[in-house]
């Protein structure tokens, strides 16, 4: 299955939900992400509140079962619905699960987040 990514955020697909999640109340848009640099909002986007459901683990990531093709994964400047430097991306009728994008540091052999 194909994941798909907005900025450093990765929406990858799984067969079913994990235990031990708890639902996420939310409105038609839901901010999943902020940029640490740029203070750009990684946003689930949807008309309908019921087009997707969102779920949180432990350790923080994001689950979205997403009900219908109407849903979108949207990344916009600030409070606007202007969209910023990643594209606004349609999502399908599926479950994902959040992944954040990591990197190596050579010179100290650290993992880290990447900030965007």
């Amino acid at each position: 299955m194909k994941y798909k990514r907005n900025g450093d955020h990765y929406l990858h697909p799984i067969e079913n939900l994990p235990k031990g999640l708890t639902k996420i109340e939310h409105k038609k848009n839901f901010v999943f992400g902020t940029g640490e640099a740029s203070n750009h909002y990684h946003t689930i986007v949807s008309d309908r509140v019921d087009d997707f459901d969102i779920y949180q683990d432990e350790k923080g990531r994001y689950y979205f079962v997403v009900k219908t093709d109407d849903v979108k994964c949207g990344h916009f400047e600030g409070n606007s619905n202007k969209t910023a430097d990643h594209e606004t991306i349609p999502l399908q009728k599926k479950i994902y699960k959040q992944v954040l994008e990591r990197e190596l540091d050579f010179s100290t052999a650290i993992e880290r987040n990447v900030i965007d």
